[in-house]
């Protein structure tokens, strides 16, 4: 998998560069072809060095979407599962509390307290079911 999608400019900096393995100088600067083939090679070099970076930059900014949505994916599955959770703790604390409150009625009714007792018929077949 390669970064650069246009292989032209490859082809152009290998070129470039073959041109430049042998610089040739006359007093201590290159001569005019040279300093052109090395102001063709910076210019060449640094639109290679941009679309790399481009490349590069919309990879990251794609990888990031991609991981934004499936965090916002694993979000909502977590708050399903919390609300969820919440649901069946309510549930289950009702089928807990109700049989103890008709119980504690009972014995306050037994034990002569003030409250006045009221049979509930649901109530009293939820305790014959857990006598039994």
């Amino acid at each position: 998998m390669t970064i650069l999608p246009d292989k032209n400019q490859i082809a152009t900096i290998q070129t470039l560069l073959e041109d430049l393995s042998d610089l040739k100088c006359e007093n201590n600067s290159p001569i005019p072809a040279m300093a052109t083939a090395l102001e063709r090679f910076s210019v060449t070099n640094n639109q290679l060095v941009q679309l790399t970076r481009d490349v590069v930059f919309g990879r990251g900014t794609q990888l990031q979407n991609t991981i934004a949505e499936k965090g916002q994916y694993f979000g909502w599955q977590t708050l399903i599962v919390f609300l969820l959770s919440v649901l069946l703790v309510v549930l289950f604390t009702r089928m807990i509390i109700g049989p103890v409150k008709a119980i504690e009625r009972m014995i306050n009714h037994l034990g002569g307290q003030e409250e006045h007792f009221s049979p509930d018929l649901n109530v009293l077949r939820v305790l014959v079911s857990y006598v039994h």
